[in-house]
């Protein structure tokens, strides 16, 4: 996807946005009844949620914007090496 120039935070806030105003009206018409019945710490965790997962995104796109597709990939595959590894860590430090 080409920037034309654009700095990375605008590229994806523009996709995120775009895909939001596509998705909540779908959201809250399907799930209205569900979305009512959150208490107001669901709703205060689901806000800290999106307060960490925004600045993973735009992370994200700067990693992907800075560096080629051959080591995305292989950074995205090795997720599982990734996680055995944090695994066997915290097992060999308990």
């Amino acid at each position: 996807m080409s920037d034309m120039g654009s700095p990375g935070r605008l590229l994806y806030s523009s996709v995120l946005l775009i895909a939001s105003a596509v998705l909540l009206p779908v959201a809250v018409l399907s799930s209205w009844a569900e979305i009512c019945g959150l208490s107001q710490r669901q709703l205060a965790l689901m806000g800290v949620g999106a307060l960490f997962l925004a600045p993973h995104f735009g992370t994200w796109i700067e990693g992907v914007q800075r560096t080629s597709i051959a080591n995305s990939v292989v950074l995205v595959n090795l997720t599982p090496v990734w996680l055995a590894l944090a695994v066997c860590g915290s097992a060999i430090m308990a």
